[in-house]
């Protein structure tokens, strides 16, 4: 059972959900994403002020972009019957966890061409590396980072296979309830690092047992 049916299997002990449910929930969630828009624009307003005294306005400009987003999307998801909203957030969700292996696998090329560099000790990294001595412990936090990347990639993979298999009633229920139990209105993250948590320390222990049975 992977991320997403380990999830609909727990939310289902707690409520179940009717097409009237479903409706309802839709508009807490519309509702909610009000709420969150008027938090980045007043969040905004305060980065400006601090980008106009000087400050770094990188956190601006992520947080503008955020904000021009969301408003758009708020603007004709508000107007979508129940069946064209939850079809349009399945779609958000399957795009974010492509992002999401897209982004482990660049994180995953480039760490590995930092590794090599370090090994050969070519290149300016390299060379700073070898001259202070700190090659060894780079070329294993970096090696930490690869593997971290591998899991992300393999449980993104997973999750979206999972995500495209279940029926349009499956995925609906999962973002009602996401919203309900978990009060989330987009992506579970933090869900989704637990998950990677618990999938890295199954394949380890089954690993160990294939180890123990040789």
């Amino acid at each position: 059972m992977g991320f997403y049916k380990s999830k609909l299997n727990s939310y289902s002990k707690s409520m179940s959900f009717s097409q009237k449910q479903l409706d309802e929930t839709r508009k807490r969630i519309i509702e909610q994403k009000h709420m969150e828009i008027e938090e980045l624009r007043k969040s905004l307003q305060l980065s400006r002020r601090a980008g106009l005294d000087g400050y770094d306005n990188s956190e601006y400009d992520d947080e503008r972009n955020a904000y021009q987003v969301a408003t758009q999307e708020i603007g004709f998801i508000s107007v979508m019957d129940t069946p064209s909203f939850y079809s349009y957030m399945a779609s958000v969700e399957n795009y974010t966890l492509s992002q999401i292996e897209d982004k482990a696998f660049t994180d995953m090329a480039n760490n590995i061409k930092t590794m090599g560099k370090y090994k050969s000790q070519k290149g300016l990294v390299g060379k700073a590396s070898a001259l202070f001595g700190v090659d060894k412990k780079m070329i294993a936090k970096t090696s930490k980072m690869l593997d971290d990347n591998n899991l992300t990639a393999d449980v993104s993979q997973e999750a979206r296979k999972e995500w495209q298999s279940m029926t349009p009633e499956e995925q609906a229920v999962y973002i009602a309830a996401r919203f309900e139990i978990d009060k989330k209105t987009s992506f579970d993250r933090r869900g989704f690092e637990n998950y990677k948590t618990l999938y890295a320390q199954k394949k380890a222990e089954k690993s160990d047992e294939i180890e123990m049975g040789r």
